[in-house]
């Protein structure tokens, strides 16, 4: 009963309910489909941007707000080193472990590192990504 009252003072008010999106996020599907698609690309390396735009009242801070109570948060450590050791797993572990995660919201560790990665790392299979930093680097001979 409180999370209704909540939601119904919100909406006199004119502004966005903090909590309780579900209950009257109806008509979402296609662009709810869209941002799903948009954030698959971004895990798998892919830069993306969205814009969301239309007339007032149309529901653009609602979808905005909607979206973001249901994200996932890369946590990316950038590491460059000679070699790096599998302490980094350790180390990238207790950040997460301090990160206040809101409710709905998933973690994603992601190195980003130059040189050499020691084995272990790739074998553990804790990071959602290793990007290796030396390949963003093109050297071109002229």
């Amino acid at each position: 009963m409180q999370e209704i009252e909540h939601i119904f003072e919100r909406l006199r008010s004119g502004t966005v309910p903090e909590k309780g999106f579900d209950k009257f996020a109806i008509g979402i599907d296609k662009p709810l489909n869209e941002i799903r698609r948009q954030l698959n690309l971004i895990s798998k390396g892919e830069g993306a941007f969205k814009f969301l735009r239309g007339g007032c009242g149309c529901g653009k801070t609602f979808m905005s707000q909607y979206t973001s109570k249901k994200i996932t948060i890369y946590v990316c450590e950038i590491k460059f080193r000679n070699i790096i050791s599998k302490k980094v797993i350790v180390d990238v572990q207790e950040k997460i472990n301090r990160l206040n995660v809101p409710k709905g919201f998933s973690v994603r560790p992601v190195l980003i590192y130059s040189c050499e990665l020691e084995k272990s790392i790739q074998t553990e299979d804790f990071f959602d990504q290793l990007i290796c930093f030396d390949d963003f680097l093109i050297i071109s001979e002229y």
